[in-house]
């Protein structure tokens, strides 16, 4: 049996003397889509922070099979793992391409042009805009070079906050396909999205998350038919 690429157990968070995240468990395989879903408030972006390294955590946190909670953050990023923020974090008064080159400070020459090809594969308007300055671009084409930056370093591990937050619905499915295609590739997403239907569509695990804990946990497909799931997160439709 293969070792998770991400193991998380009795995991807590504070700010301070307040406590945000409580006790939360969690496991994601090579290939697989973890997702959390919640409400504004929850603890989601917490949870994720505190895993780049953000965020002191209590409890155990294990990545590809090792303990990591005392790296630093360019540690984690070194060793495989990348987040892309709610706010996508560009560096605005630069192009695209330099954001891009940026984001492959761990690979060196020619795996670096590899990779920038493989970005623009999967999203051609980049490359379209390669010239442009990051703070110039549409909210959908910021969050594909925010993403696209974050695949650069050849992630094992994407942690993605939000990518569908304030994005036409056509670009928001072609944020999930590249998301899908990512699985198929063997890279471990761990996604955090109120958009629970597009969520748990893309997933194979999930988790709800209220004030802080996971309330209920297990294969995508089983919490998105939960009745109280329904109709607390996908509607009656």
């Amino acid at each position: 049996m293969s070792t998770p690429i991400l193991t998380l157990q009795n995991v807590c968070v504070s700010y301070g003397a307040v406590e945000a995240v409580h006790g939360v468990s969690l496991s994601v395989d090579e290939g697989e889509i973890f997702t959390v879903i919640g409400a504004n408030g929850a603890g989601k972006t917490t949870l994720l922070n505190a895993i780049m390294g953000l965020l002191p955590l209590r409890g155990t946190m294990m990545f590809q099979g090792r303990a990591i909670s005392g790296l630093s953050i360019e540690e984690r990023v070194a060793s495989g793992m990348a987040l892309v923020a709610e706010t996508r974090e560009l560096f605005g008064a630069m192009s695209v391409l330099d954001n891009l080159r940026l984001g492959a400070w761990t690979q060196r020459g020619k795996r670096a042009g590899d990779d920038l090809e493989a970005v623009f594969a999967r999203f051609p308007r980049l490359k379209e805009r390669i010239s442009q300055r990051a703070d110039t671009m549409s909210g959908g084409e910021r969050q594909m070079l925010a993403m696209g930056r974050a695949l650069m370093s050849r992630p094992r591990l994407l942690m993605l906050d939000e990518p569908s937050l304030g994005l036409a619905p056509r670009i928001v499915g072609d944020i999930f396909k590249v998301i899908a295609a990512l699985r198929q590739q063997g890279t471990a997403v761990l996604l955090i999205e109120q958009n629970a239907r597009a969520a748990l569509a893309a997933a194979n695990q999930a988790a709800v998350m209220e004030l802080g804990s996971f309330t209920s946990q297990g294969p995508a497909s089983a919490i998105a038919a939960d009745p109280g799931i329904i109709r607390s997160y996908l509607g009656l439709h």
